[in-house]
């Protein structure tokens, strides 16, 4: 496997990876949406511009960091292909008051696919008018953290992947917001079954790194190992079920 990835800064970062092609940018330089959406991963060198905030935040795999001792520990992290993922069950924001931070949204369907261990999924996700289409397995490992082997494919290979789709589950469909907030990449994920719910996702490379959540979102509950707010049994619920989950 080899990392192609974009790095924003203004800062000059010598950094020489024989698994890494490193593109970079300033953080005021203009990129079309296809260029920017063509990376496997986007690192973000903070502080930095509105400009910057505003073209790259949306970009499934994004990552803040300080200097490159932080940038060349996020892409060791990519290699060890693990997912940690706090998820929390939050009251349906104020998107208004969200907007000081540049969110980008996407619309995503992800199906579930037959398979004899892990989670098997296809995901189709529209950004800016691009779609981008990826396979992904996932297999617990310890705590909260997921092995999590993922597969760029194209549309076609999509919609053929659908004919092994698992007849006990529904498609999921999802609006996603993305945004930063303090250094941390943050997703706000609606769905359309709930109207005064929504879940907010983070993704760290530590389960002792800290964050802070926006003091716009008002936290329920963490759900993080709660496995009735995990995609893929949700997408085993019947539709008339779903106002079980509402709290």
């Amino acid at each position: 496997m080899k990392l192609r990835a974009a790095v924003v800064t203004e800062r000059n970062i010598e950094i020489l990876r024989k698994n890494c092609e490193l593109d970079f940018f300033s953080p005021r330089e203009s990129v079309s949406d296809a260029e920017r959406l063509s990376y496997d991963a986007v690192f973000l060198v903070v502080p930095t511009s509105e400009e910057a905030l505003r073209l790259w935040t949306g970009h499934p795999h994004l990552r803040c960091v300080l200097d490159k001792k932080e940038l060349e520990a996020e892409i060791d992290f990519i290699f060890r292909s693990v997912e940690l993922e706090y998820k929390f069950l939050i009251e349906m924001p104020d998107f208004k008051r969200l907007e000081k931070y540049y969110p980008s949204c996407s619309e995503i369907e992800q199906v579930y696919l037959n398979g004899e261990e892990g989670s098997h999924r296809i995901r189709k996700r529209v950004i800016s008018g691009i779609t981008l289409c990826v396979e992904t397995v996932k297999t617990k490992t310890d705590g909260i953290a997921r092995s999590e082997t993922e597969t760029s494919i194209s549309e076609d290979e999509y919609y053929s992947k659908l004919k092994n789709a698992d007849p006990e589950k529904h498609p999921i469909v999802k609006r996603r917001y993305c945004f930063v907030f303090k250094n941390k990449y943050f997703e706000l994920d609606v769905y359309p079954f709930w109207n005064e719910r929504a879940v907010l996702e983070l993704e760290l490379k530590d389960e002792n790194e800290e964050f802070t959540i926006p003091p716009e979102i008002n936290v329920i509950r963490d759900v993080t190992e709660d496995k009735r707010y995990k995609n893929s049994y949700l997408a085993g619920v019947k539709y008339e079920d779903y106002s079980a989950y509402v709290l």
